[in-house]
């Protein structure tokens, strides 16, 4: 059985702040408790893939990755073995006007 390199993922407070927020904006402002739950878990499901092959999604600007998650895309870095998770934003935003 082929053995793979695995990645440790950190996720920056910026990120962990974005999805806490993603999960109050079902929860609360669209009263949709089972749809921010549906949100969360497919988003954390995404981070952790990023466990192993994380190099498998292109460059998206400079050093950053993006992940497309549903409606969302994660923004990361990876270096040496270690995925770092910059941010997770609305794919209806300008990513690159955020980032700049």
């Amino acid at each position: 059985m082929a053995s793979y390199k695995e990645y440790n993922v950190i996720v920056l407070n910026e990120a962990e702040e974005e999805l806490r927020s993603i999960y109050r904006y079902f929860a609360q402002d669209l009263y949709s408790p089972e749809t921010a739950e549906k949100q969360r878990r497919m988003l954390e499901n995404a981070l952790l893939s990023l466990k192993r092959f994380p190099l498998r999604h292109r460059r998206y600007i400079g050093e950053y990755r993006r992940l497309n998650v549903g409606s969302y895309a994660v923004l990361y870095t990876v270096e040496n073995d270690i995925v770092l998770i910059c941010g997770i934003f609305h794919q209806s935003m300008n990513i690159r006007k955020q980032l700049l």
